[in-house]
């Protein structure tokens, strides 16, 4: 094995289960090091003549990640890479064309990083499936969890458009992929339902569990019928444990399998394996199986388990709200319905409530406007933003702050240059230029930007920003992926201190309750399953 950097043991464990085969999975937790492993096999498989050429799918901005910081820190062997845009010009499409379907002697390794979400239609398949015909490739997904849906284009155009298909009259016999060696990433495993792992298995192998998506759910998963309440059309939905309760009080009322199943409207065979999984709670079964059945292919590994990072400290900062924001978040809570500075404010539903309830701990009055969404802030003093700044004031540090909401970002963005003149802060969302993301990393990792206001949905994926080891939320949203990604930004591999987390909490309101809910390791809408919106949100505040 060569390789630029020193591996960890894990991260040799990894590879030498791993190199050689024609695919793998490496469910490696966050800050792990999945990359430089990667990137590890696909430079001992060209040194040994195996591959010429690698191609890496990653979510929009990752992908960059691999060319600009990945390949010059762990790539042991002469490389060139090229990152997809799609930008126009002549010159571009010369180097382009050169680089896609015209091999040089394979002197270097070539590295080709595309986004994801270029695959959501057909209008460059031709152009990627030609790359892979023209080299002996690796190819790789990135933050595999992006193909999990299998009725999903891009899904649909990674797994068989980039493949040879074999038929017999319309039906496909088989699958052939274009790239003789393949590999999938994710760091978040943990946190997925394991009917994720068909669409990325269908990836490595066609036909990998020798069972279609629906026989692989109903293998694994336990569903019930139900009725939709406005339609009144049937469907198939995970069961609650709140009815895995009922079925083992039914049985230990003497009514047998079957007629329970006929009852809460599942299998026979579901309804015997709850009984005889007493302590079972989630809708999935037979997951030793499972993970028997691909841990030939697979690596997976915790960071417990392998590395000796500094730990994460959790801190929370409780506010409580002015006399207005009480007004509305009480009124919303009741009425569903508030009106504040001329502007109505109505909610339909229980989860669009929350987020307005969190707009609203965070200063803000949420309305619309010539069928435009805007926000307004209410009152003078923002009790959330006041004991963030006076936090600020007691360190030096290098500081990542995280909002939900476009509104909260440029407001703490706003503050931050008002407040510290003489520190840099930079805001970094869905609205930033794609270039002035770019510098604002650079300019972060040398040590230039004192504050990073950020979105977790933006910045919470694939950037290293070990620089800092204080993180704020001054808001959550309802994904727990998003948390974990955003908190190992900082909490992982190269960062030498424990890193403290402050959650800025309004006392006795939905942020209590989001946080409580990501601190459980569930996600917002998982949690609704079996809880009702009142619970959720308590009594008057």
């Amino acid at each position: 094995m060569i390789s630029k950097t020193k591996p960890y043991k894990h991260q040799t464990d990894c590879y030498n289960k791993l190199y050689g085969k024609e695919f793998g999975a490496l469910f490696m937790e966050m800050g792990t090091g999945k990359s430089k492993v990667a990137i590890d096999i696909a430079s001992n498989l060209f040194a040994d003549g195996k591959i010429n050429a690698v191609m890496v799918i990653a979510p929009n901005g990752v992908h960059r990640q691999w060319a600009d910081e990945q390949l010059p820190i762990h790539c042991s062997v002469d490389y060139v890479p090229h990152v997809w845009t799609l930008k126009k010009g002549s010159l571009h499409q010369k180097r382009l064309d050169n680089f896609l379907f015209y091999p040089d002697d394979y002197a270097r390794l070539k590295w080709f990083m595309v986004n994801v979400e270029v695959f959501q239609t057909k209008n460059h398949i031709r152009t990627f499936a030609e790359f892979l015909l023209n080299h002996k490739c690796l190819l790789v997904v990135d933050e595999s969890t992006r193909i999990k849906n299998p009725k999903a284009n891009r899904t649909i155009n990674i797994c068989y458009n980039l493949a040879k298909k074999k038929k017999e009259g319309k039906k496909i016999l088989e699958i052939l992929p274009l790239a003789p060696y393949r590999l999938i990433l994710t760091g978040t495993m943990v946190t997925n339902a394991p009917y994720d792992l068909w669409s990325m298995f269908e990836f490595l192998k066609h036909n990998f569990f020798n069972l279609n998506f629906y026989a692989f759910k109903a293998r694994y998963g336990i569903e019930i019928r139900d009725t939709h309440p406005g339609t009144g059309q049937t469907y198939l939905r995970d069961i609650k444990p709140s009815e895995m309760e009922s079925i083992r009080k039914y049985a230990k009322e003497g009514k047998d399998a079957q007629t329970i199943g006929f009852i809460m409207g599942t299998s026979e065979s579901n309804i015997q394996y709850i009984i005889d999984n007493p302590g079972l709670r989630s809708p999935y079964k037979r997951l030793e199986e499972l993970k028997k059945s691909i841990a030939p292919v697979s690596f997976i590994v915790r960071k417990e388990e392998c590395l000796d990072l500094p730990p994460k400290i959790y801190e929370e900062l409780l506010v409580e709200m002015n006399s207005e924001q009480k007004r509305i978040y009480n009124e919303l809570k009741r009425k569903y319905l508030s009106v504040y500075d001329e502007h109505e404010l109505t909610v339909l539903n229980k989860v669009s409530l929350i987020g307005r309830l969190q707009q609203v701990t965070g200063g803000f009055f949420p309305y619309k406007e010539n069928d435009k969404a805007k926000a307004a802030q209410i009152g003078t003093a923002n009790p959330k933003l006041k004991t963030l700044l006076r936090d600020l004031e007691e360190t030096d540090e290098v500081i990542i702050i995280w909002a939900r909401f476009v509104a909260e970002l440029k407001l703490i963005k706003m503050s931050l240059d008002k407040s510290f003149k003489n520190k840099r802060t930079e805001l970094y969302y869905g609205g930033t230029f794609r270039e002035k993301r770019e510098e604002i990393i650079r300019a972060f990792k040398r040590g230039e930007v004192d504050f990073l206001v950020a979105n977790q949905r933006t910045a919470g994926m694939g950037l290293n920003l070990q620089t800092s080891h204080f993180q704020y939320f001054y808001s959550n949203s309802y994904s727990l992926e998003d948390r974990m990604q955003a908190e190992d930004r900082s909490h992982r591999h190269g960062q030498q201190s424990a890193v403290l987390y402050k959650d800025l909490i309004v006392r006795g309101t939905v942020d209590q309750q989001v946080r409580e809910v990501l601190k459980a390791k569930q996600n917002l809408l998982d949690y609704f399953r079996d809880h009702t919106l009142e619970s959720f949100l308590g009594g008057e505040n």
